[in-house]
Order: structure tokens, then C-alpha cells, then sequence
């Protein structure tokens, strides 16, 4: 679940930033994730509400030596009050 964290600090400091809110994240892991491997962490807007300041978002991470293949798929719903 650490894999997740990326996420975390993609939304909470560049996309949107600072104060968004994570409501919630439901997470599929289609290959292992390994340690020792870098790996390509993608987050896209799906659809916004910007009369209740949300939007669903698709989160993705790749290995990075092979992109076309998900490791793990990703549908989230993100809060910021100020920035959707």
C-alpha cells in the first residue's frame, strides 16, 4: 500500500496543491510492485464537480523499463475548496 503514497504527494503539492483532500481510493494491483524497480506514476482528471469543488481522478503506476503494462489501476475522489 506504500505504493499509494505517490499519490498522496502528487495531489497534496503539485495537482492541485496544497489543501486538497483525498475523500477516497479504490486501488486494483494488476502486477507486483517491487523495491527495487522504478516505476511511472500517472494521475489524470476523469471529471470535475466544481459546484462541490471534487473531482474523480484515474491513478496509475507503470514500471518504467515497461509503460505499456499497469502495476496498479486506481480511481480516486479529491476535495480542494479553493483550486476545482
Amino acid at each position: 500500500m506504500h505504493v499509494a503514497l505517490v499519490f498522496t504527494r502528487i495531489l497534496g503539492t503539485q495537482f492541485p496543491g496544497a489543501g486538497t483532500v483525498y475523500r477516497s481510493l479504490m486501488l486494483e494491483f494488476d502486477e507486483p510492485v517491487l523495491v527495487d524497480t522504478e516505476y511511472i506514476a500517472e494521475v489524470s482528471v476523469l471529471s470535475v464537480d466544481r459546484k462541490r469543488h471534487r473531482a474523480r481522478v484515474l491513478t496509475l503506476i507503470r514500471e518504467a523499463t515497461e509503460p505499456e503494462k499497469t502495476n496498479v489501476f486506481g480511481i480516486g475522489l479529491v476535495i480542494h475548496k479553493e483550486r476545482i
